[in-house]
């Protein structure tokens, strides 16, 4: 028994050791809210293997306060959406968008500035595809789902896991912003400008949402479809 209690001791201290210390130290990730790529909100709920007592430890150690880390100290399942849900409802810790507003995730950032290396004309106009971010056709193909709504305001969100260069990301947004105008909509961005449980709890709390992809984004619809917004893309694959 002693033996088993000294090897999940010494485990859980290389874990944090090796994240703390290796990649931080190495400049490969930053320390707290600086760089998001250590922090999987999205990842740790869809993905069991990532819900695990070292997560949890990790977690409350370097991201105290977080939705993440609320979520693991108060869940009582796996997948606990309901739980989930209700962290977000905290209005007097987060901004959440009007109620006649439309708001769009764009997943950009890391997935677009080098992952993606190919033209992002020839992503928007369909001639390439890329599983993260959307076309031209996706988005009027949604619009057309609330083009009898009393629509105000669509807002994009997205933000950036680092502090590359974000040229690539910022003329997409640009050009979906473009777009979605010439479609006769008022549209504002909301791009790096809160950390990621930010824009997480405002996206949750729309009364109509649209997703991009990845598993944050997943996440976000699931939860602002339980909260009985009008969700424009119902597939959560």
């Amino acid at each position: 028994m002693l033996i088993l209690l000294l090897s999940i001791l010494i485990i859980s201290f290389l874990y944090i050791y090796i994240f703390s210390n290796l990649f931080i130290a190495n400049g490969n990730m930053e320390y707290g809210w600086r760089d998001f790529r250590i922090y999987r909100l999205g990842d740790i709920v869809l993905n069991k293997d990532l819900d695990n007592y070292l997560n949890k430890i990790f977690y409350n150690i370097y991201y105290r306060g977080s939705i993440a880390t609320k979520y693991f100290n108060q869940k009582t399942k796996d997948q606990d959406y309901e739980t989930l849900l209700k962290i977000t409802k905290d209005k007097d810790t987060y901004e959440i968008p009007g109620k006649k507003d439309l708001v769009i995730h764009l997943r950009i950032g890391d997935v677009l500035d080098w992952e993606y290396a190919d033209s992002i004309d020839d992503l928007l106009s369909g001639k390439n595809t890329w599983h993260y971010s959307k076309n031209y056709n996706y988005y009027e193909e949604k619009l057309n789902l609330v083009k009898d709504k009393d629509i105000e305001k669509v807002i994009l969100v997205g933000g950036f896991h680092t502090s590359s260069d974000h040229t690539r990301s910022i003329y997409y947004v640009k050009k979906v912003k473009e777009f979605i105008e010439k479609k006769g909509y008022e549209v504002s961005t909301r791009i790096g400008e809160g950390n990621p449980d930010q824009d997480f709890a405002y996206m949750v709390n729309s009364n109509y949402f649209l997703k991009s992809g990845g598993g944050y984004s997943k996440l976000i619809n699931k939860l602002a479809k339980l909260n009985n917004a009008m969700v424009l893309e119902e597939n959560d694959d």
